[in-house]
């Protein structure tokens, strides 16, 4: 046998060997993966419940938030209500203080124009009464005179 079949021999034995070793590598690497891959999933499993447990807990809180915002909420405008009763009742009060002024003065007002009125009409009537007045004396003194 020739160096180079020696060669060619030893060369083909590694080659074997390789594979071998390559194909029990690859089986323990799919090994480790296949377990990687299971403790994985576990882990996620475990991530999941636990988020799951925060999410619940938050929503929870965020519930309590809300409603005591609520309560809070309803406090504010219970007392936002009570100080606009207040305000519309002085409000009230303010108007119907100047409605009373103003009905005063434009009673005082009618009053005075009705004053006027009637003296006007009693000054005119005094002046029809005498102008009838002469009328019917000249009509008498002229009946008388017949």
């Amino acid at each position: 046998m020739g160096l180079r079949q020696q060669l060619e021999g030893v060369m083909a034995r590694l080659r074997q060997q390789l594979e071998g070793v390559v194909v029990r590598l690859r089986q323990q690497l799919e090994g480790v993966v296949a377990r990687l891959r299971q403790q994985l999933q576990g882990v996620v499993a475990r991530l999941r419940q636990q988020l799951e447990g925060v999410v619940a807990r938050l929503r929870q809180q965020l519930q309590g938030v809300v409603a005591r915002l609520m309560q809070q909420l309803q406090g504010v405008v219970a007392r936002l209500m009570q100080q606009l009763q207040g305000v519309v009742a002085k409000l009230r009060q303010q108007w119907q203080r100047q409605l009373q002024g103003v009905v005063a003065r434009l009673r005082q007002q009618l009053r005075q124009q009705l004053q006027g009125v009637v003296a006007r009409l009693r000054q005119q009537l005094q002046g029809v009464v005498a102008g009838l007045r002469q009328q019917w004396q000249r009509q008498l003194q002229g009946v008388a005179g017949l």
